[in-house]
């Protein structure tokens, strides 16, 4: 059996809490094999930094502001 068929039936006893866990613990893994093939491809002298760690998805709430949003204002001023 390879690890792929062992990881499918091993998903198969988990609870909904602890597959849940897992799939976040896959979706990191991807996220950060994904941030290593990048800090590969631009090099050790890239000005562009990369953070080592992924770090979970903070919740935030919005700011509600006044006035023109600065993404009308750009579009504004490159007419």
């Amino acid at each position: 059996m390879d690890a792929k068929e062992a990881l499918r039936e091993a998903i198969t006893s988990l609870t909904d809490e602890q597959a849940k866990e897992a799939l976040e613990f896959v979706e990191t893994m991807q996220h950060q094999a994904l941030l290593d093939r990048i800090r590969k491809d631009l090099g050790p002298n890239s000005g562009i930094h990369v953070p080592l760690r992924v770090r979970k998805k903070e919740h935030f709430e919005p700011i509600k502001g006044t006035g023109i949003p600065a993404s009308k204002l750009l579009i504004n001023d490159r007419r």
